[in-house]
């Protein structure tokens, strides 16, 4: 008789080990989850605040503002003088090409 319950004191010593071990995990999760929540509840905020923000850009006014950014762009360009551009590079080339052969390039 007082082997079995030497058995059974050891039995329900492991269970209880076992339930210290189990109950020690759920608050570890617990734990986790805790600061896993602090953490990204403020940037989830954060996110749909800029969406938020997002869906108030006057989308009108930022179109019209590209296009007239591109229109100046394209007057720029149609007033380059690409002939006058062509003959300054053709220039340069003709003075750096000695400066090259003389640096041994």
């Amino acid at each position: 008789m007082d082997e079995r319950y030497e058995k059974d004191e050891r039995y329900e010593k492991q269970k209880l080990l076992c339930l210290r071990i189990c109950a020690a995990a759920c608050v570890g999760v617990l734990v986790v989850a805790a600061v896993s929540a602090a953490v990204l509840v403020p940037r989830a905020l954060a996110a749909l605040d800029g969406l938020q923000r997002l869906t108030a850009v006057d989308w009108n006014a930022l179109e019209a503002s590209v296009r007239g950014g591109l229109d100046q762009v394209s007057r720029t360009l149609e007033a380059l003088d690409i002939d006058s551009l062509n003959q300054a590079l053709a220039d340069l080339q003709a003075v750096i090409a000695p400066l090259a052969r003389l640096m041994g390039g």
